[in-house]
């Protein structure tokens, strides 16, 4: 159950309604699962549809977030307006009844009276900070010593029941005159010693400006002679330019007869060059040709002695056969009769 005392009225947003302060039968569906009283400023669970104070609900999501009491899956809705129209219809006694208070109020004019319009809520007093009814606050600030006071003429703050009077007034004004006068004085020095400081930078200003004019003079005269020279420079590349652009059109002109020539020597080069190539194919053919007859002439020569190496050798084979055969009476070879 919760319970909440702001200051010293014992009245907060949230109060506890129990069933001593509502004057019908209170519905069980209208009682909050975590306090067990009225629902004060109602909300509802989107998925079990139980209604809790809007307070109560919000630590409990607090401490455990997502978690509904109930259903353990929280998702807050607004109330249905039937819920509205029947707590409207309850009557409830007012907070402050142990302070006099007879006060039966309904559901919907119980904040705005418990809050502002009841006069046995309990206030603070502006001087003693000591709680007192609503009803009697004003006559005890009017007597409470401890009330301050600021006086409208002189500014000065002062307790009630202390003495201020119109002569207290022009004391303290007169007090207050001169502190202003001294610090007068002070502004009067402080004011000399800026006006001397002014005019020693006023002094240094114009000793400043004649420098300055001083060395613009000498700007202007060095810049005079540096426009001079820059156009005497000017003049000499315009001259060099010419002459440049001159013997750049004798150097086009000497390249233009150069490759003139190049070409025609290039082309009796070229015309050489065939005419070397087949003069040299030709030479090349005839040694080749030579070559070749020679070639064949030593290839025949070649084959003649080899012909007749063969013939030498056969003679002497078949005298050796005939010598064979004579000597041993019968064939040199198996196979031969």
């Amino acid at each position: 159950m919760y319970t909440s005392i702001v200051g010293d009225s014992g009245y907060d947003d949230f109060q506890d309604i129990n069933d001593e302060r509502v004057q019908e039968t209170v519905p069980p569906a209208l009682l909050c699962p975590i306090c067990y009283n009225l629902v004060w400023k109602p909300v509802e669970c989107y998925n079990c549809r139980r209604i809790f104070c809007t307070k109560c609900i919000d630590e409990a999501v607090r401490v455990n977030p997502g978690t509904c009491p109930c259903c353990r899956n929280y998702r807050k809705e607004s109330c249905s307006p039937i819920i509205y129209s029947v707590l409207c219809g309850l009557h409830i006694q007012c907070y402050f009844a142990s302070n006099g208070c007879s006060q039966i109020l309904s559901y919907e004019q119980l904040e705005q009276h418990e809050k502002y319009d009841c006069l046995y809520r309990k206030q603070q007093c502006r001087g003693c900070r000591k709680p007192f009814m609503k009803k009697d606050l004003n006559e005890h600030e009017k007597n409470c010593e401890h009330i301050e006071i600021t006086c409208s003429k002189c500014q000065l703050i002062y307790k009630q029941k202390q003495k201020h009077d119109y002569l207290d007034c022009l004391l303290h004004r007169q007090h207050i005159l001169e502190q202003n006068m001294v610090h007068n004085d002070k502004y009067r020095e402080y004011i000399k010693i800026i006006d001397e400081k002014y005019k020693y930078y006023q002094e240094q200003q114009e000793l400043f400006q004649q420098k300055f004019t001083r060395t613009v003079k000498k700007n202007e005269e060095k810049q005079t002679n540096r426009v001079q020279v820059l156009e005497q420079k000017l003049e000499q590349l315009l001259e060099s330019q010419d002459k440049f652009e001159f013997t750049l059109n004798t150097i086009q002109k000497d390249l233009k007869s150069s490759n003139d020539n190049y070409k025609k020597d290039h082309t009796l080069i070229e015309q050489k060059l065939i005419d070397s190539r087949e003069i040299n194919q030709s030479m090349v053919n005839d040694a080749l040709n030579k070559y070749y007859s020679v070639l064949v002439e030593k290839i025949e020569l070649l084959r003649q002695d080899n012909d007749n190496k063969n013939a030498s050798l056969q003679l002497k084979l078949e005298n050796l056969v005939s010598k064979g055969v004579r000597h041993c009476g019968y064939p040199f070879f198996e196979g031969d009769d």
